[in-house]
């Protein structure tokens, strides 16, 4: 029997699993969703090697879902959810016992398990819901407070097959003179030894593990869409990840029981249903969606919800690139214009001072050095002019591309890059 329910209107109907989400919908790969009884029997361990389950409430569009706990969560004191590419307030959700710090900012919150506390000092600017016992302290619900007698619960379910045999190993290393370039496919061990840079594009990769060490760098070129990342065993991420498009399209999947290691923000929409994640309080917030088996949000930790779209946005890279270097080469020719307008005028100046000292001063020596000293330092004023035009330029180059949706750095990382600072006199 199928079961209706809120939020299914973007998907179709089949038998037995309630609601699938539409094949070109892309979003979140091969997806199933399925009505879970009251019974938290089902909540057990049973998700296979290649195969992803996570629960949510039932009727909670899992695009508004910032973190989602199977088992236990547990927010930091003075941690915070930011609302960020959607428009109601982001959601908080655990199907096992919660505890929220004191001072934690939230937005709605959904308890599930067996109980939810509420410590003193904590917000949530939406409203608690759910069917196991609360404890609130001193706390802040804006909207309200309701408790269901059911504990009724949505699954979503990613099947995944590793590709036997894969592509072997692969690794990227300092002394590269560029980043390593890895093409969707399967692979065994991926590892970034420190300072290395290693690449991934639009599309499907399936990894036995990847490791992240130190002060490498982790690229995701998702100027042309999507990137899956899935990891059936083992998962390390010593450092933050750079996405080329401010499109949340990054998904990693992972399959492992080990707990990842995560020391550094993450950026994307996170699921590990047979492991426990712990997001650290780190200098810039995490970013995306987060679903695992047990959750942790550190003390002071920022997580900025961004629910994973599908959305392509206005224009390509190309295109946009190409866009932003014809503006900025023509700042880039106002700056030579009016550098060569400056040296010219300094140059008629030398000569009317050289003139004026020889015919009107009585000493004609100490005017002419007392004229070229301040002269030197009319020069200098206006070289550094000129840096801080060129540099004004490189900031605009920058901005367009982040009005299109890039990051200010991403066409000079294309293949496509098409503008090259002149130089006056080119």
């Amino acid at each position: 029997m199928v079961r209706a329910r809120i939020g299914c209107a973007a998907m179709v109907v089949a038998p037995l699993i309630g609601c699938v989400d539409v094949a070109s919908d892309g979003s979140w790969g091969e997806e199933q969703r399925s009505f879970v009884p009251a019974s938290h029997g089902r909540l057990s361990e049973r998700v296979a090697a290649t195969e992803l389950a996570v629960f949510v409430p039932l009727g909670v569009d899992r695009n508004r879902i910032a973190i989602a706990a199977r088992d236990q969560l547990t927010i930091g004191e003075g941690a915070r959810l930011l609302l960020g590419n959607t428009q109601l307030q982001p959601v908080v959700a655990s199907m096992g016992r919660a505890r929220i710090g004191q001072g934690a900012q939230l937005g709605s919150l959904y308890g599930e398990g067996s109980l939810t506390e509420i410590a003193d000092g904590a917000q949530l600017r939406g409203y608690l819901e759910g069917c196991g016992a609360f404890q609130i302290g001193a706390a802040r619900i804006d909207v309200g407070v309701l408790h269901r007698p059911n504990c009724e619960l949505d699954e979503y379910r990613w099947a995944s097959t590793f590709p036997t045999p894969n592509a072997g190993n692969r690794t990227s290393r300092a002394l590269d003179s560029r980043p390593l370039d890895l093409a969707p496919g399967g692979y065994d061990a991926v590892e970034l030894e420190p300072f290395s840079v290693l690449r991934l594009r639009t599309g499907t990769y399936y990894l036995n593990a990847l490791v992240v060490q130190p002060n490498a760098i982790l690229e995701l070129d998702n100027t042309l869409g999507p990137i899956k990342v899935w990891v059936r065993d083992q998962l390390q991420l010593s450092n933050g990840t750079v996405d080329y498009s401010l499109q949340p399209s990054i998904f990693f999947g992972y399959a492992g029981t080990r707990p990842p290691l995560v020391s550094a923000e993450l950026r994307g929409t996170f699921v590990a249903p047979a492991a426990a994640l712990e997001l650290p309080n780190t200098e810039r917030p995490h970013s995306g969606a987060f679903f695992a088996a047990s959750v942790t949000l550190a003390d002071g930790a920022v997580v900025e919800h961004r629910a994973l779209s599908s959305t392509p946005i206005n224009q390509g890279p190309k295109s946009v690139c190409a866009d932003c270097a014809e503006a900025a080469r023509a700042m880039n020719l106002e700056c030579c214009r009016r550098s060569n307008r400056v040296r010219s005028a300094s140059a008629s100046n030398q000569s009317l001072a050289a003139v004026a000292c020889a015919t009107d001063s009585v000493e004609p020596i100490a005017c002419l050095a007392e004229q070229r000293g301040r002269l030197s330092r009319r020069a200098e004023q206006d070289r550094s002019e000129f840096a801080g035009c060129l540099a004004a330029v490189s900031i605009a180059y920058g901005e367009c591309q982040l009005r299109e949706g890039y990051r200010p750095e991403t066409c000079a990382k294309l293949p496509y890059d098409a503008y090259e600072p002149l130089l006056c006199g080119d």
